[in-house]
């Protein structure tokens, strides 16, 4: 797994109470979920200091970052399950 990924999710942990996984889809596009309670604003903040750690250890990657709920977490992988690979 790429480094910045695991760069990236230890980040998303630190800042949020919550689970942190890590996905690839076929294409080897990452998804960083963070399974959490927080609001919009919260969130925004967050992602950007995860990028931040994200690109200090790459000059280029696809990545998603996701911050949701336990119930829309569910809903998401359900649909998206097929699609995508468990990393951490």
């Amino acid at each position: 797994m790429n480094d910045a990924i695991i760069a990236g999710a230890k980040k998303l942990s630190e800042l949020i109470n919550g689970t942190v996984e890590a996905y690839v889809d076929e294409d080897g596009s990452y998804y960083l979920i963070g399974i959490t309670d927080m609001d919009c604003r919260t969130n925004a903040r967050i992602v950007t200091q995860v990028l931040d750690e994200i690109y200090k250890h790459t000059d280029s990657i696809n990545v998603t970052i996701l911050l949701m709920e336990k119930n829309a977490y569910k809903s998401y992988m359900e649909k998206n399950k097929s699609a995508l690979k468990r990393v951490l």
